[in-house]
Parts: structure tokens; C-alpha cells; sequence
């Protein structure tokens, strides 16, 4: 796994949770707006009462699938922001790594704030990368 990749793993997981969010909030609106029910449309073999019981497991399994993943996020988080202040790097490669794995922002941004050259940040990263691969993951391979 590249340093990249490994870093990556907590906006995927991040994005992870916006879906199972996103899931919750949906189901839980078609739940609650549950509309006036037509006996002559319904099937013999669903019930409305099992559909809606069908819902509401769903919904509890994607609530604690939320936890989980919250949870896994967290735990890794911790690990990450160790090994990013614990680097042995300058503090702008840290501020780089930091800003853009954990803040999320495009090299552009991180140049504006950082008062440096997109180019200059974009190089700096990669040689935060290389750094941060040599001492945390060249060795687990």
C-alpha cells in the first residue's frame, strides 16, 4: 500500500459514512411519510405491516452500521494523526499531510494558505509521502 492509499483511507471511509447517512435519512423519510395504503392494490403474500417492519430492521442495521464505521474512522484517525505529527519530517511536509488528509483541501488552497507555489506544495507533498512511506509502511510490506 502507498503512503497515499494509506492516508486515503479516512476520506473513503468518511465518504463510506455519508452514504450509509444519506441511506438513513432517505429510509427513515419514506418511513415516517408512510401515505394512506390501498387494500385493493395490495399482494396477498406482503403485508404493509411486514414492509414496514422490513424498514424499520433496515433502518436500525444502517444505524449501526453508521457506529461501526464512525467508530473505525475514529480509531484510525488516532493512528494517523500520530504517525503524521510523530514524522520525521520539516513542519511544512506535517502542514501538508495534515491539510490535505485530514482538512481535505486541494494543493491550491494549501499553497494560498501555506503562502507558497501550487507547484512548490505538490512537490513537497510527494517528498512528505516518500518520508512518511520510508518509516511508517516500508516495513510492513
Amino acid at each position: 500500500m502507498t503512503a497515499k492509499e494509506y492516508l486515503n483511507q479516512l476520506r473513503r471511509l468518511k465518504q463510506k459514512q455519508r452514504r450509509v447517512d444519506e441511506e438513513i435519512q432517505t429510509l427513515g423519510a419514506a418511513l415516517s411519510s408512510a401515505g394512506a395504503i390501498r387494500y385493493d392494490k395490495l399482494n396477498v403474500q406482503t403485508s404493509p405491516e411486514n414492509r414496514m417492519e422490513a424498514g424499520i430492521v433496515r433502518l436500525s442495521e444502517l444505524r449501526q452500521k453508521l457506529v461501526d464505521l464512525k467508530i473505525e474512522y475514529y480509531d484510525l484517525y488516532v493512528v494517523i494523526i500520530y504517525q503524521v505529527n510523530e514524522l520525521d519530517a520539516i513542519g511544512l511536509y506535517k502542514d501538508i499531510l495534515f491539510m490535505r488528509y485530514f482538512e481535505g483541501k486541494p494543493f491550491r488552497k494549501i499553497a494560498d494558505e501555506l503562502h507558497y507555489d501550487t507547484k512548490y506544495i505538490a512537490n513537497c507533498h510527494g517528498r512528505a509521502l516518500k518520508i512518511f512511506y520510508e518509516q511508517y509502511l516500508k516495513e510492513v510490506e
